[in-house]
């Protein structure tokens, strides 16, 4: 009993936090580009759906779930807005803990990327490659670091059953992979 409601606390209180770096990377985002009041109504909009409009309400991004949406979102806007910022590797830390926590993820992730790339090369006329480089590594710094982990963990005949479980689990998601042309 005791140390199940603790534990759930822990896990809500973690929600709570990615809940409030979904708050405060719209705040800064909306602030760049409408200043205040413009950050006031995206914070605002996100805070009324589940009260005025409970049909539209995503139930995952509420804070108190635990789900990798919320995570997975809150990083993703992170990651732009440290983007915005000029701050790639970091972006890239993100963007990657963010593949952790929810998979599916990918491709806005890869859009992100591709936006900011195109961005760069029509917009700086220099070495965008350097930045995309550095986006990359940040990317594969948590996701790199988590395989090795689990690699050490599982040892060599665990960690190739779990590879033959993730594709057979992507496999069984009804998504058509040979129609998406990335």
């Amino acid at each position: 009993g005791d140390v199940y409601k603790r534990q759930l606390v822990a896990i809500r209180i973690t929600m709570l936090i990615f809940f409030g770096i979904l708050l405060f990377s719209i705040w800064r985002l909306f602030g760049n580009l409408g200043g205040r009041w413009a950050s006031l109504a995206a914070v605002a909009g996100l805070a009324l759906i589940p009260t005025v409009a409970p049909d539209l309400q995503n139930t995952s991004l509420m804070p108190g779930r635990v789900v990798g949406e919320l995570p997975a979102l809150a990083l993703l806007l992170l990651a732009g807005l440290l983007l915005s910022k000029h701050r790639y590797f970091w972006s890239g830390i993100c963007l990657g803990v963010m593949l952790l926590s929810k998979l599916t993820f990918t491709i806005p992730a890869a859009v992100l990327i591709a936006t900011f790339f195109l961005f760069e090369v029509l917009n700086r006329h220099i070495g965008s490659w350097r930045y995309l480089l550095r986006i990359l590594c940040g990317v594969a710094v948590p996701l790199v670091t988590f395989e090795l982990i689990k690699a050490v963990t599982l040892g060599p005949e665990g960690y190739v059953r779990h590879i033959g479980a993730l594709r057979d689990f992507l496999g069984n998601q009804d998504i058509p992979w040979h129609q998406l042309y990335i």
